[in-house]
């Protein structure tokens, strides 16, 4: 009991400050409930545009994901293919150089 003595007056100024808050007109009470409906197909609106914005960030992501497959690692497996056989060429065309060489 002794421990929570420190906690006695501030539970009682929240209290005098609860009976203090003034209740608000009914009109503003009226008017919240009569927003309701409205309130209710707006959030409906919501859930269908965030499961159409999911949708849409999977289907992006399919899209990216088949782009950066067949252009850009298909384009590095090229690039990598061209790079060898341009090596390949180089190699015959040294051995041919040091052939002449060796022939005169």
């Amino acid at each position: 009991m002794l421990a929570s003595a420190s906690s006695y007056p501030e539970t009682a100024s929240r209290l005098t400050s609860i009976r203090d808050t003034p209740i608000p007109p009914t009109e503003l009470s009226t008017e919240l409930i009569n927003l309701k409906p409205r309130i209710a197909r707006v959030e409906a609106i919501q859930v269908s545009q965030d499961a159409e914005i999911r949708e849409l960030r999977e289907r992006s992501a399919i899209v990216v994901e088949g782009w950066y497959k067949g252009a850009v690692i298909g384009a590095g497996e090229v690039w990598a293919e061209l790079e060898g056989r341009v090596q390949g060429v180089e190699g015959r065309i040294r051995r041919a150089q040091k052939q002449k060489e060796a022939d005169d």
